[in-house]
């Protein structure tokens, strides 16, 4: 009679038992499905995700690589929402090593998330710049309020409130074509617009105010008053791969800025084309305790906006381990952000939420094994965007933040704390 291999026997129990113990906890709903696009520009060496429970707890966590799916399982019963946590860590270099953490909080399991890269517009001049054009705009009874001349890719050059009748500025000419357009707006907030089509070098222009073209819509935006602004609208002009700036005021970057402490500001103008596509409208109202914002993507806006007021709010804890707000109004969610530092390095902490509350993320200590060291971090309160209207769901906001493709057309109110 064989006599029986013990050894044998209990090491195929044992390992019956682990694939009894994985199947079992495979058979539990998965929590998150992530595929990570193979294009996906942001991927470093060092790419972690991580689910946590509603608590903070860890329920699974795993690397990233690019063109792979990954699924994210627990042996837990989960009843209530989950949080994604994406962990990013870059190279060493002689200035210290950049970790960028954005947390994802109350989403329901069993998503599917697809992290990927918006492809680059092609709205940029081709070759270098071979000289300046100029344009002068005349007004028969007045100087302009503000002017600009936009290339484009949006890009423009220009001010706000000249001292002269006659306005002069210039444009750059690049080696390949492009078209131009021509903004200016009077004291009496009339809006007009030429477009200039491949200007040559040294070329001159001359305009009077009354022979530019009116825009098709002009919408007026009404806010509390302020003395500080940032104003811009954007448009494409189509089969020309141009995204023009519409409307605006003085040029800063790419927005525009006006800031007089001596003058009040409580509406604004933009004009907008029928025939352009894909229109732009940022608005930015800064204030002493914040800053109120609108944004508008696909759509000509009505000009209606409800201001959130900073009275709206109150902070009951700014800790990145238990931040606590309440407000008298609802909001749609908000983004927070923390700054940590310590011996060893630093890192920039993002939390997105549709609530005021939550609780600290945990990290599994071995993604920052040798890094940081968390529990020897110190965070730093930056500030809080609240979102009070939008038309966009809130997991829908998640999904297009992790494909970094946006879905439109949507609008979006909100209001700064610190930042």
């Amino acid at each position: 009679m064989r006599s029986l291999n013990l050894p044998f026997l209990l090491l195929a129990v044992i390992s019956l038992t682990s694939c009894e113990d994985n199947a079992q906890k495979k058979l539990q709903p998965a929590l998150l499905t992530v595929t990570v696009d193979p294009s996906w520009q942001f991927l470093t060496p060092n790419t972690w995700l991580v689910v946590n429970d509603e608590h903070g707890e860890v329920l699974d966590y795993r690397k990233l690589y690019t063109g792979t799916e990954f699924t994210f399982y627990t042996d837990r019963e989960i009843t209530g929402s989950i949080g994604i946590t994406v962990v990013i860590i870059g190279s060493a270099t002689d200035y210290g090593r950049y970790i960028g953490v954005k947390s994802y909080l109350e989403l329901p399991k069993g998503k599917k998330l697809l992290l990927g890269s918006s492809e680059l517009s092609g709205w940029w001049h081709v070759g270098a710049p071979v000289g300046t054009f100029s344009v002068d705009v005349a007004h028969p009874n007045t100087s302009l309020k503000s002017y600009f001349i936009s290339d484009a890719s949006g890009n423009s050059d220009g001010a706000r409130t000249p001292y002269s009748y006659k306005t002069s500025f210039m444009g750059q000419v690049y080696e390949s074509p492009t078209r131009y357009l021509l903004f200016a707006e009077d004291q009496a907030s009339n809006l007009r617009y030429k477009i200039i089509d491949a200007p040559q070098n040294g070329a001159q222009y001359d305009f009077n105010f009354e022979e530019l073209s009116e825009f098709d819509k002009t919408v007026e935006f009404v806010f509390p008053p302020t003395t500080q602004y940032a104003f811009a609208v954007y448009g494409d002009e189509p089969g020309q791969n141009s995204h023009f700036r519409l409307a605006g005021s003085q040029v800063l970057g790419t927005y525009n800025t006006y800031n007089n402490s001596s003058n009040e500001f409580s509406s604004l103008k933009g004009g907008y084309l029928n025939n352009f596509e894909n229109p732009v409208t940022f608005l930015q109202l800064y204030y002493d305790t914040h800053t109120n914002e609108y944004n508008n993507v696909g759509l000509i806006p009505d000009g209606k906006i409800a201001w959130p007021s900073a009275d709206d709010f109150k902070f009951m804890s700014k800790s990145i381990k238990d931040f606590e707000t309440t407000s008298t109004i609802e909001f749609e969610y908000r983004l927070s952000r923390w700054n940590g530092y310590n011996a060893s390095g630093g890192l920039t902490w993002e939390v997105y939420s549709p609530s005021g509350r939550q609780v600290f993320q945990k990290i599994p200590p071995n993604i920052l094994s040798g890094i940081l060291d968390l529990e020897e971090t110190e965070f730093i309160y930056g500030g809080t965007k609240f979102f009070t209207s939008s038309s966009r769901p809130y997991d829908e906001v998640v999904e297009g933040l992790f494909e970094d493709k946006v879905k439109t057309p949507y609008s979006e109110v909100s209001i700064l704390f610190g930042w």
